[in-house]
């Protein structure tokens, strides 16, 4: 699309630019043509700014606006006396300039909106160095496209792969001459005797998958303050099972029920016999 950037009465020029740009990428144009910095300028359209993050899909091809240098000097609008007398054609031109104005300005509202309200606080002024960076996370509509497009060209590729397939990839059938292994993070297992659902989780796992031994890590309990032991948390009904437990036993002091790390090892089966 095509743009026309005036600067003062007599100064002009027109740019090409991509409609998935931003307002910011035209004013890195205008800086190689008048050598104003980016953050000098100041653009309008028809006295509306033009915010750097907004859209130039809100604008539209052979739209003319005017950049001022800071905020000295006005915007460099024609005064009324070079103006032509508008008529009838020309009063319908400017209504349709001026309600497309008016969509670039509510689509920049819904913009900065929908920025504020991403934000944890979003009562709060935000700063222009959390602006640069939500605008360097910020995708568009046409990046989200393209990464579409390479995902399911990369599924495809996937799919078309011939590699070696070792033992079964089926979980819930074992051979009679395997054993299976299995490794948690569990980060920090509750000791509740009632709706306590990552013990139950595990014991489910345990059945379904038919583990033989399961490692876990991050139980993060203090066993010192329990009788009871792995075994006793997700043994199911009368299912041999054995289990080992450990805990920093050094650190004593202002530790609760919870203590930050510590392992567990759980045998089932024959290993449990």
């Amino acid at each position: 699309m095509k743009i026309t950037v005036g600067r003062g009465s007599k100064k002009s020029r027109t740019f090409t630019v991509n409609s998935s740009g931003r307002v910011v990428d035209l004013q890195m144009k205008i800086y190689s043509w008048c050598k104003v910095a980016p953050e000098d300028q100041r653009l309008f359209y028809n006295g509306i700014p033009l915010h750097p993050a907004l859209g130039l899909d809100s604008l539209w091809d052979g739209i003319t606006i005017t950049m001022a240098k800071g905020m000295l000097g006005g915007a460099g609008f024609p005064s009324w006396g070079e103006r032509k007398k508008r008529g009838r054609k020309k009063s319908a031109q400017q209504a349709t300039q001026k309600r497309k104005a008016n969509e670039a300005t509510d689509c920049f509202y819904e913009e900065t909106k929908r920025m504020m309200e991403s934000r944890k606080r979003p009562k709060e002024e935000m700063g222009f160095g959390e602006f640069e960076e939500y605008m360097a996370t910020e995708a568009s509509e046409e990046d989200l496209e393209e990464a579409a497009k390479k995902e399911e060209e990369y599924k495809r590729e996937i799919a078309k792969a011939k590699v070696p397939i070792y033992g079964t990839l089926h979980p819930t059938m074992k051979a009679d001459d395997s054993v299976r292994l299995m490794s948690v993070n569990v980060n920090c297992l509750s000791m509740w005797k009632r709706l306590n659902y990552k013990a139950e989780r595990l014991r489910w796992s345990l059945k379904n998958y038919q583990v033989d031994a399961m490692g876990l890590q991050e139980v993060c309990v203090n066993w010192r303050n329990f009788r009871c032991n792995l075994a006793h948390t997700l043994r199911s009904g009368a299912d041999p099972m054995r289990s080992v437990a450990s805990h920093n036993t050094i650190e004593e002091k202002n530790v609760g029920n919870t203590q930050r790390g510590g392992t567990g090892t759980v045998v089932t089966g024959a290993l449990a016999k």
